[in-house]
């Protein structure tokens, strides 16, 4: 018996609220979503910056330090959750808690769509695009454009996975 995975892993826009469909490891990922289609791929390498691929996976936090980043970066694709530090008000992702999919393109920019998710308070959803950067080895992610109320002007790696 031959099984094989679908070819395409899709990401479907539902008014306001997208949802993530499946998974194929090494397969392209498509988004459609009202701005224009994010596409990346798990199995492609890389692009570089100052001669080196670009690496984004490990931890961020925003410029206003509200809260924690995940960051998960295979081939082209990258995968974030974000979620509001614990305080008074309660737990860590009781403020916000937010996921991202999208893609690194050739000008060195990430497009994508995040949603917040039912376990913290807010519940926005839309479309962002971050410029990458490296200054003195420490990966930033700038916005560039956001829409649907993102928080956050920039984030910054804290701390690198292997």
């Amino acid at each position: 018996m031959n099984l094989t995975r679908p070819p395409i892993t899709r990401i479907a826009a539902f008014g306001a609220a997208a949802f993530i469909i499946a998974a194929a490891c090494g397969q392209n990922v498509a988004a459609s979503t009202r701005a224009a289609p994010v596409v990346c791929s798990n199995g492609a390498a890389a692009p570089k910056l100052a001669g080196k691929p670009v690496s984004l996976t490990g931890i961020y936090s925003d410029s206003r330090h509200f809260g924690s980043f995940y960051v998960r970066q295979v081939g082209t694709c990258v995968y974030v959750m974000g979620q509001s530090h614990a305080d008074a008000n309660g737990p860590a992702g009781k403020g916000f808690t937010t996921i991202f999919i999208g893609g690194i393109v050739a000008n060195l920019t990430v497009k994508g769509i995040w949603s917040d998710v039912p376990y913290g308070d807010v519940t926005g959803s839309g479309t962002i695009v971050w410029k990458i950067s490296e200054p003195g080895s420490v990966a930033t992610l700038t916005v560039l454009t956001s829409s649907g109320g993102w928080g956050a002007n920039q984030l910054v790696r804290t701390h690198r996975n292997p």
